[in-house]
């Protein structure tokens, strides 16, 4: 998914109880931030087929909304807040300037915390590349770390190490067959 494909559903919920299916897609790039939404958002409140007639015969403006759809690489409420959107959308937009959105939702996902400012940085410290596997990442590291005499390479066990190295400072996110994206637990 490409950042200028990232969009949400929004509905009146006003017309929605009275039976009329009334909202818009909102696509989270044409706008520079939640309060513009939020604007935006009031004005297709505004433009319901029953919006005038709500509110002469008294039934007050249309002012609840709720999000039915969204095509976003996260999960959403309905009634999750445009401020919260913005600040997984702008972490997103920061973060595919130096990473494929998989590995993006790796570490979203692998935190399982709230999304927050500053989260690139901890990408950037945590992030130990993709991989085939979880030992392919133990074969470069060891690699990396040492040498290793070439009549002893066929007794290392690389998957082993890695799965020592799971219980304590790595995490592995076998995403397919071929991708394994790797973190720093420290």
């Amino acid at each position: 998914m490409e950042i200028n494909e990232m969009k949400i559903y929004v509905a009146d919920l006003q017309d929605y109880n009275s039976g009329l299916l009334y909202g818009k897609w909102f696509n989270l790039e044409d706008f520079e931030d939640a309060s513009e939404l939020q604007e935006a958002v009031e004005e297709m409140l505004q433009a319901s087929p029953n919006y005038k007639e709500d509110v002469a015969g008294g039934y007050g403006e249309h002012e609840e909304w709720a999000i039915h759809d969204f095509e976003l690489p996260w999960k959403i409420s309905e009634c999750e807040g445009f401020e919260a959107i913005y600040t997984v959308f702008n972490v997103y937009k920061e973060a595919l300037e130096n990473y494929e959105m998989e590995v993006i939702q790796s570490f979203i996902d692998w935190l399982s915390e709230d999304v927050e400012e500053g989260m690139v940085a901890k990408m950037d410290e945590r992030y130990a590349g993709t991989y085939k596997d979880r030992s392919d990442w133990a074969y470069e590291y060891m690699s990396d770390c040492m040498e290793v005499p070439e009549h002893l390479e066929n007794y290392i066990d690389y998957d082993a190490f890695a799965r020592d190295a799971e219980c304590g400072d790595m995490y592995f996110d076998q995403v397919d067959h071929e991708t394994c994206i790797c973190w720093r637990n420290c």
